[in-house]
């Protein structure tokens, strides 16, 4: 059954972005996992490497790229939770809401630009 009322389109998009996000995020933690465990990986001893490095790692199949990749994107996936509703708020000139939900965002990239030097 397709949502009707502008509510129940929002409330279906955030359910979309949330499971898609936990899914994509579940299959790669299990595939790095695998991975990891069947090529006898050591756990590496330095910090994880950037995103690029990290997506670099994964296209070639590096089990723990892969396992920081799912962690990342299940990071991520809140993040994308609050984007969806800025923007449907904003679609429905739901003004209030929108704008909590824009500094919640400011307030995350700016939490992620300082703790990353």
């Amino acid at each position: 059954m397709a949502p009707r009322t502008i509510n129940e389109r929002l409330g279906w998009a955030v359910h979309v972005s949330l499971l898609t996000g936990l899914v994509i995020s579940g299959a790669l933690l299990i595939l790095g996992a695998t991975l990891r465990l069947a090529s006898h990986e050591v756990r590496p001893e330095q910090r994880p490497p950037g995103v690029r490095t990290i997506v670099l790692q994964a296209m070639h199949g590096n089990g723990s790229a892969i396992l920081n990749l799912g962690i990342l994107i299940l990071m991520l996936t809140p993040i994308l939770r609050v984007l969806v509703l800025a923007i449907g708020w904003l679609l429905e000139k739901e003004w209030r809401f929108a704008a909590i939900a824009l500094c919640v965002l400011a307030l995350l990239a700016t939490s992620a630009i300082l703790g990353t030097g």
